[in-house]
């Protein structure tokens, strides 16, 4: 959980152009989202970029006290037109969202699980275990106490993704199959995945650059991207969301977001499932994305099997092959025949660089209660 002993605090502030002239109510984006109880806080600084931006360095941020807390879990947007605006979560309903035991969304649903196509490389077990060869159902949802601190280590100060040892990496092509299509590549050099008909799953370093403090302006999302194939083109972005836990203290633990597009292309490709189980303290996961030391445009998998998910933590160590640009690939649970859902969301890697030895490993942030029920409530509010 997220309320343990802080380590540090940053103090930056996020990056804004003060503007006496910026009117919200002339970007319809802003306007709904006033509408949900968000509050026009200013006009932003965009700074341009197609390349992987990797920040210098992170820190575990953990807040020190209950106000703390409820601050950096306050929701951040900005609109593609350059709006700004805030929204705070209380107490009250942040202490109901850290109870809740079990998530899952759409995991089952047919446009997820149950679109036709075959593995693009044909091998039975290429997407994930053959092992867990039964699908097996969510237990009903439940409660249960915040667990006890656990103990953790610092996260790693470099933010490398890496290949480790032997490169397990394989090109998928075509990627025009399930769950393949569902990814794509950002703009901004990251990967993403469809969870929704909108709705993009990232690294918050993806869209907000901390060493700057500056939101990212390339956000734009290709499915299924494929060199200089776009089969379901380009789609521009209209709302970008995080949280002040990482705009404002920069915590690594909030490296994750949401860009929310303007067109809904996941009716016509589907969308990855996503969840937590804490009786899971084991998974073996797949993850794929767009790295940039292979040709530019294609898409690459990986994985890795045994990860150990301890939900008193935020981040995940794992051993699959990732490089700058993966930043932002799902890390999914598959259970054969049609059982698939994104548990972490990969941003960064080892300490020996972007090419090191087995004993590294790469981390990702795990979805726990509080990210599964934000991005619930963002695609509730972004439809």
């Amino acid at each position: 959980m997220r309320l343990l002993n802080m380590v540090s605090v940053l103090g930056a502030g996020v990056g804004i152009l003060s503007s006496a002239s910026a009117d919200p109510r002339q970007d319809k984006a802003a306007q709904m989202l006033m509408k949900q109880g968000y509050k026009f806080d200013e006009q932003v600084r965009f700074m341009p970029t197609d390349t992987v931006l990797e920040p210098v360095k992170l820190n575990p941020v953990k807040p020190r006290d209950e106000k703390q807390f409820v601050e950096m879990e306050e929701l951040i947007a900005v609109t593609s037109s350059g709006y700004q605006l805030s929204k705070k979560i209380s107490a009250e309903e942040l202490r109901v969202i850290g109870q809740i035991q079990l998530g899952y969304q759409d995991a089952f649903d047919p446009r997820v699980g149950r679109l036709p196509g075959k593995d693009p490389m044909g091998t039975p077990g290429q997407d994930g275990d053959k092992a867990d060869s039964t699908p097996t159902r969510p237990n009903p949802p439940g409660r249960f106490p915040n667990p006890r601190p656990f103990p953790r280590p610092l996260d790693h100060d470099d933010v490398l993704e890496s290949v480790l040892g032997a490169d397990s990496r394989v090109q998928v092509t075509p990627t025009t199959s399930y769950p393949w299509r569902t990814i794509g590549r950002v703009d901004t050099g990251c990967s993403g995945a469809l969870i929704g008909p909108r709705h993009v799953l990232t690294a918050a370093h993806c869209i907000y650059d901390t060493d700057t403090d500056s939101w990212l302006t390339s956000l734009n999302f290709a499915p299924a991207r494929d060199g200089s194939s776009r089969p379901f083109g380009t789609i521009n972005w209209s709302i970008a969301l995080t949280k002040k836990g990482w705009t404002k203290y920069h915590s690594t633990n909030y490296d994750w977001a949401m860009i929310v597009l303007d067109e809904p292309i996941g009716n016509t490709t589907g969308w990855m499932g996503y969840g937590y189980n804490t009786a899971d303290s084991s998974i073996n996961l797949n993850v794929s994305g767009y790295p940039a030391d292979k040709p530019s445009g294609t898409q690459w998998r990986s994985y890795c099997t045994s990860v150990a998910f301890n939900y008193s933590r935020d981040k995940v160590s794992h051993k699959c092959d990732t490089y700058p640009g993966h930043s932002g690939s799902p890390m999914w649970k598959y259970v054969a025949p049609n059982y698939r859902s994104i548990r972490a969301i990969h941003t960064n890697g080892a300490s020996g660089g972007f090419y090191t030895t087995d004993s590294e490993s790469n981390r990702a942030t795990l979805i726990d209660a509080y990210l599964f029920n934000t991005l619930q409530r963002w695609k509730r509010e972004n439809p």
